[in-house]
């Protein structure tokens, strides 16, 4: 069925449903807020072709990944990155959406993104988990999604001041 996404009210999951599909919802969260009857259109999730590469950005690996605003850093199956050469540099503590908090260890290391090649934090996910576009690395590319046709687009940078 490929995969799905967990929709909470609060930490009680109401339902899972696949990217883009329209689930009925049921169950009552603990913060009192009704989840049955409810309707949920899953959009803004999707899938986007990155390109992974070592620190010095000499050699890279496609990933299909899934594009999530709402996590800190790009995940990245921490085969892939120990076979790159990227090194951890710490363990740091996430928490995950249903409220549980775990371990992972992190690095640096170059991304390709649409065109468009920076420096990023990755997260040395399960071996068996997929790769995973967060915040840190859209906002490092200078792009933004477009949830209605599913794609990343170009975004200006913003500064405070000059």
């Amino acid at each position: 069925m490929g995969p799905t996404i967990n929709v909470f009210v609060g930490r009680t999951v109401c339902a899972r449903v696949v990217p883009g599909a329209i689930a009925l919802l049921g169950g009552q969260s603990r913060l009192g807020i009704g989840c049955k009857g409810s309707w949920v259109f899953v959009m803004g999730v999707f899938r986007f072709t990155i390109e992974i590469g070592d620190p010095q950005g000499t050699r890279f690996e496609s990933l299909d990944a899934l594009v999530d605003t709402g996590a800190s850093y790009t995940v990245v199956p921490a085969p892939i990155l120990r076979r790159l050469g990227v090194q951890p540099r710490e363990r740091v503590e996430f928490t995950l959406a249903d409220g549980r908090v775990v371990e992972r260890e992190i690095g640096e290391t170059r991304v390709r993104v649409a065109g468009r090649t920076a420096s990023t934090i990755v997260v040395f996910g399960d071996a068996a988990a997929g790769a995973l576009l967060g915040a840190y690395t859209l906002e490092g590319t200078r792009l933004g999604v477009d949830p209605l046709r599913r794609t990343l687009v170009p975004v200006r940078a913003f500064l405070m001041r000059t």
